[in-house]
């Protein structure tokens, strides 16, 4: 039996803001603790913390791959406005916008700057060691 055939999409929610949506294989229950073990680590994080913190089933969805399942998740996120942070799923196309417009960005400027102030560092050093490390 393929797992995906017990693909879930859910909904977490609370009073702190727009609901977050995702997709599995496990039971919810499993999940959810995963969510409350790892939630630090995605946009969910923002729910985890409240009181009134709950995790729902939007859809059982039992498909044949994980790609079906999480073009299913980017369906619910198109369809309610949620705090997911990334989109589920890019197709080509999405994903050539989407690094072009990341790399005109202003973090991946200054990253690229640090980056060669390193390396040009780095290089220094190395045509001037050579002179230190001689043995006599």
């Amino acid at each position: 039996m393929n797992k995906y055939s017990n693909g879930k999409i859910y909904i977490i929610s609370s009073s702190a803001g727009n609901p977050y949506i995702g997709s599995t294989t496990l039971p919810l229950e499993i999940r959810k603790q995963l969510h409350l073990q790892n939630g630090h680590l995605c946009s969910v994080k923002i729910h985890l913390g409240q009181n009134d913190f709950k995790m729902e089933l939007l859809e059982n969805y039992a498909c044949n791959s994980n790609e079906e399942l999480i073009k299913r998740e980017r369906y619910w996120t198109e369809q309610i406005e949620c705090c997911n942070k990334r989109r589920p799923y890019r197709s080509y196309k999405e994903q050539i916008a989407y690094q072009t417009e990341y790399f005109r960005t202003d973090y991946w400027k200054n990253y690229h700057k640090e980056y060669n102030k390193k390396r040009e560092f780095r290089i220094k050093l190395l045509k001037v060691l050579p002179f230190y490390m001689v043995k006599e």
